[in-house]
């Protein structure tokens, strides 16, 4: 069977195929961006399996809002492993806030940090002052 009748085949079918049921997740087996979600080709463009499976469920969703693995494996495309959160949420379970020691600067974010006021993330206090402190001088030497 040749490219041009693989293509033919019904999508769901071609889908399917790159999925390995496992009784824990369904692991995507064909292609992975370099973060490791799994990716079909649709009407010539990439699309996360993981959405594809999501909406195969349940229907079409507010994109606004992410699919946050719940198992933490980023190949899985099981529709109840997947749950709708805001992008914060998504961040805040993956850890990335809490595994983040220190700034940029290499100030101990344990000490110096505040949550911003729109809910977005953190930032470094001490670099804050800094970066006050030599927006001023520039604005008087200017």
């Amino acid at each position: 069977m040749n490219k041009a009748e693989k293509r033919r085949r019904p999508i769901w079918e071609r889908f399917w195929e790159k999925v390995d049921k496992t009784e824990d997740c369904w692991v995507w087996t064909a292609c992975k961006n370099r973060d490791g979600y799994g990716g079909f080709r649709l009407d010539g463009k990439t699309v996360g399996a993981h959405i594809l499976s999501f909406k195969y469920a349940y229907g079409p969703y507010d994109e606004r809002l992410e699919l946050d693995h719940t198992c933490r494996n980023r190949a899985c495309i099981r529709p109840d492993h997947l749950e709708l959160v805001t992008h914060r949420e998504n961040v805040m379970r993956g850890g990335v806030a809490e595994r983040q020691s220190h700034c940029k600067r290499d100030h101990l974010l344990a000490e110096s940090a505040r949550e911003r006021r729109d809910g977005s993330g953190r930032y470094c206090v001490e670099c804050r002052r800094i970066s006050n402190r030599e927006w001023r001088r520039r604005r008087q030497n200017g």
